[in-house]
């Protein structure tokens, strides 16, 4: 009995060294107290013990931290692809996607001169200028889809504003139409030739002087043929008349601001009240600039001016309707609005944006022309970009984008209905 007592204390005994020593093992010191410690206390009472040390938190949320962030970065990443990618999708659309030509139009075009697959900008006037001058007046949308292409390719700034010689940058007010009665400032002789030429007593003068010279011309009807000794058909731009229609002029003063021979003999005191306007150093509006000059212009009954544009954004036009028409039968479109001729009133346009007229009336239209500089290239400050385009400097040429620069198209063009009046007339 005394024997096996013994040898259960000795087990004991063995149980509490090896606990001691893989206490030191992994406690350290610490272990020395529970080593110390009775065998009947080990018996009986386990000894109180530390907790072994954790490693610290800090590293592992950093960690976490990491992983969160690189995660985002590569959906960053991931995310301006795909925007990338879109948007090359997008600018490929218009040429490779959506190219609104079909393989019959593109070789009736051809075989028209032009290039159906435009890269400079000749080529896409050309193009554009084909549809719209052979094609009728159902491809217009079709011209229209390509100059839009143009535009997401850099060839133009609004599919509405196509200059066929020059465009000049930094235009303002820059648009279609321009009303002159709000002109001040530096536009003050934009307001000073309208006024002048809305005048009761230029008015009735112009009027009698041109009777008397369709008197003497026997042109005196108001058909399509209607014409008179001073009245020149326009033959050169016959290619802009729809078929069966007429168009003529009366040059007053050339481009060379010379007041021509019909003028002076048919037209002396409408010479004079211009000579009037164009005074008190007022001339400087019109002299040294691009293709222009004052002019008589009559589109006959049942006639029809095919859309087109200009030949520069330098210049503007102011348009005196001279005869009675009827209420909205003689239409102006340039841009995106229409605006019907009223007798006596003066509309001004820029006609480097894309331009039509339509008489569904009867009788003819006579319209006053009168060319003006840009007044913002009236400022002198502006005098060396009339030099440069004196020079041709603005000039298109056959570049692969074509011009510099192109002013904002006009902000308000939101409506295609004036008076009654849609696009879709014309």
């Amino acid at each position: 009995m005394a024997g096996g007592k013994a040898g259960r204390g000795w087990t004991v005994a063995v149980v509490v060294a090896v606990l001691a020593a893989l206490a030191l093992l992994f406690f350290g010191e610490d272990a020395e107290a529970i080593g110390a410690a009775p065998a009947s206390s080990a018996a009986t009472t386990a000894p109180k013990t530390q907790a072994p040390p954790t490693l610290p938190a800090a590293p592992k949320v950093k960690q976490q931290k990491q992983q969160k962030q690189q995660k985002q970065q590569k959906q960053q990443k991931q995310q301006k692809q795909q925007k990338q990618q879109k948007q090359q999708k997008q600018q490929a659309k218009p040429d490779e996607e959506a190219w609104p030509l079909t393989p019959e139009q593109e070789d009736a075009l051809r075989r028209g001169g032009a290039e159906p697959r435009p890269q400079t900008r000749a080529q896409w006037d050309h193009l554009i200028s084909t549809l719209q001058f052979n094609f009728g007046a159902d491809v217009l949308p079709l011209s229209h889809a390509l100059a839009r292409r143009a535009v997401a390719r850099g060839v133009y700034d609004s599919e509405y504003q196509r200059p066929t010689v020059a465009h000049v940058p930094d235009m303002t007010p820059a648009g279609a139409w321009h009303d002159h009665s709000a002109a001040g400032g530096a536009h003050a002789s934009l307001a000073r030739f309208a006024a002048a030429l809305e005048a009761a007593p230029f008015l009735t003068t112009l009027r009698r002087e041109l009777a008397a010279a369709e008197e003497e011309g026997g042109g005196g009807g108001g058909g399509a043929a209607a014409t008179s000794s001073c009245f020149t058909p326009l033959r050169e731009q016959s290619f802009l008349l729809h078929d069966g229609g007429s168009w003529s002029q009366c040059v007053l003063l050339d481009q060379l601001q010379r007041w021509t021979p019909a003028a002076k003999a048919s037209f002396p005191g409408t010479v004079a009240a211009l000579e009037q306007a164009l005074g008190d150093g007022h001339r400087s509006a019109i002299e040294e600039m691009p293709p222009g000059g004052i002019v008589l212009s009559r589109l006959g009954g049942r006639s029809r001016i095919k859309p087109h544009c200009g030949p520069t954004n330098a210049r503007l036009r102011l348009q005196l309707c001279v005869d009675e028409v009827e209420p909205r039968k003689v239409i102006v479109r340039a841009g995106k609005k229409v605006r019907a001729r009223e007798a006596g009133k003066v509309i001004v346009l820029d006609d480097s944006w894309e331009n039509e007229e339509s008489n569904a009336s009867t009788e003819h239209s006579t319209v006053l022309l009168f060319d003006m500089w840009h007044p913002a290239l009236l400022d002198p400050k502006r005098k060396r970009d009339r030099t440069r385009l004196a020079k041709g400097m603005y000039s298109h040429g056959a570049s692969s984008t074509g011009a510099t620069s192109f002013a904002n198209p006009d902000g308000a063009l939101q409506d295609d209905e004036v008076d009654g009046v849609r696009e879709k007339n014309f």
